[in-house]
């Protein structure tokens, strides 16, 4: 029992996610100026996000008001959740900014907790600004670990994928809740301004969190 109703908590558990409205307008418009101010001298070339960043008091300005925003409305929805790693995430102009199918790295035994993460885009996003896809129920069927230097091993599938694939349209200001396990990516924006939005991860308040690393 991830979300307080149980319709809702039904569709987030069968297709592996689920949208909600987030962020309120004034919101939005706070998240775009916080973005330019720590972005007016250049944009990124390639897929980005604010935790890349050498910066810590960028980071820790982006994270705390993620939390603070986020929080009041994952209340609302959520029957109990930690949250761990705000950011902005930048998909840039161009071929750069395709994203093939994959699943985010595991954090925690996905036998025992689930773990989602969150995406909120500034803008509404469509098939040319880098609309966010997924492969419905994947969740279900890729029981995988993952996590640095550990191989995806669908790879070779790709293309079969992708043809599968479910593209979310989505309004700025909503967001999207996904299981890290489920199989998703994100297509190209041709758009000039780079796609912009917050994300961060949602995890059960009794987690043990858990990192995967295969040393070199």
């Amino acid at each position: 029992k991830i979300l307080k109703d149980p319709i809702l908590n039904s569709e987030l558990i069968q297709n592996g996610f689920i949208v909600l409205p987030m962020l309120e307008q004034e919101q939005i418009e706070y998240l775009k100026r916080l973005y330019h101010k720590w972005h007016k001298d250049s944009e990124p070339m390639h897929f980005y996000k604010s935790y890349y960043s050498k910066d810590s008091e960028y980071k820790d300005e982006v994270e705390a008001i993620t939390f603070e925003f986020l929080t009041p409305k994952l209340k609302e929805y959520f029957t109990s959740f930690d949250l761990m790693g705000g950011m902005f995430v930048i998909k840039p102009h161009g071929k750069e900014g395709h994203i093939p199918p994959h699943q985010d790295f595991s954090l925690v035994d996905e036998s025992k907790y689930w773990s989602l993460n969150s995406w909120c885009p500034l803008e509404d996003t469509h098939e040319d600004y880098g609309i966010l896809k997924m492969l419905p129920g994947s969740h279900r069927m890729m029981h995988t670990i993952r996590g640095y230097g550990i191989p995806e091993h669908y790879t070779h599938l790709a293309d079969t994928i992708e043809k599968n694939f479910v593209p979310i349209k989505m309004k700025a200001g909503e967001c999207i809740f996904f299981y890290l396990s489920i199989v998703h990516g994100s297509s190209y924006n041709i758009r000039k301004e780079p796609r912009v939005a917050l994300g961060c991860s949602i995890l059960p308040e009794s987690h043990q969190l858990e990192y995967n690393i295969i040393p070199d």
